[in-house]
């Protein structure tokens, strides 16, 4: 380690000067002496020198220590902690950040089923609607012979249970929004569900000027859910009837071949 001694009189002038690895001039020891006045000990910063002052005999005896060294792993050390609580500061806000988007995806993800959800309903909703709409409008409007009122009718009345079945399964979902619903499979008669769907989308045809046929062959049967099937065959003639235009033809076939239909 780098030091020096000064040894004074009492009027603080310069005996003698001991150096260890240390050059200094006797000009520049007189201004360091100067510059302690009463201080024990201390330190000189402008000078990178530490110092400690002791009374002897008739004079004194000032010892220094250069500290430029340990300034030096000082600011380092003070740097590397700034540096390390900054990335510290930025690894937490990272990860608070992945925590908060981690925690809120459940949130995002259920908001998006709600949106999707409610874009379902609204159609599967609007397309009974519409058979019963037109159903009605033709029963009141024009004169029908006993056999078509009677479809119009039974067109309705089965439009209309559908919709019940749909608010039951709207009310059922909005008391257990936290629950899947089991859906319940059986044995369906689908080419029985698609004559339905077409007898009941054969009036909206009508109205709107379109020619509605079907090619559906009889007593195919499937696994699934009733309901279901029937919401899928009716989004068929929904967007058909929807984006025909007027004097055109629409031909809902439905066969099997190689177990698929």
């Amino acid at each position: 380690m780098n030091s020096f001694t000064i040894i004074t009189d009492d009027s603080n002038a310069i005996l003698e000067l001991y150096s260890r690895n240390y050059q200094i001039s006797d000009e520049t020891s007189q201004n360091l002496v100067n510059s302690i006045q009463d201080k024990s000990q201390g330190i000189l910063f402008e000078q990178n020198l530490a110092y400690k002052k002791d009374v002897k005999d008739n004079g004194y005896i000032y010892a220094f220590v250069d500290i430029s060294i340990a300034k030096s792993n000082f600011i380092s050390m003070l740097v590397t902690a700034i540096l390390v609580a900054i990335l510290s500061i930025l690894a937490f806000l990272i990860l608070t950040i992945l925590l908060a988007n981690w925690a809120l995806r459940p949130v995002a993800q259920s908001w998006q089923q709600q949106k999707q959800f409610l874009t379902d309903a609204s159609h599967e909703l609007k397309t009974p609607l519409t058979v019963i709409l037109a159903n009605t409008d033709l029963a009141l409007t024009k004169k029908q012979d006993e056999s078509k009122l009677k479809q119009s009718l039974q067109s309705i009345q089965s439009e209309a249970l559908r919709m019940k079945k749909l608010v039951e399964d709207l009310l059922f979902l909005a008391k257990n929004d936290t629950q899947k619903e089991n859906v319940l499979n059986s044995i369906c008669n689908i080419s029985d569900i698609a004559l339905s769907c077409v007898l009941s989308f054969e009036t909206i045809a009508f109205e709107k000027g379109i020619i509605l046929e079907s090619d559906i062959q009889e007593n195919q049967l499937a696994l699934g859910n009733e309901n279901q099937f029937k919401q899928l065959i009716s989004i068929f003639l929904d967007n058909a009837t929807k984006y025909t235009p007027t004097g055109k033809k629409i031909h809902f076939t439905l066969k099997k071949k190689d177990n698929q239909f």
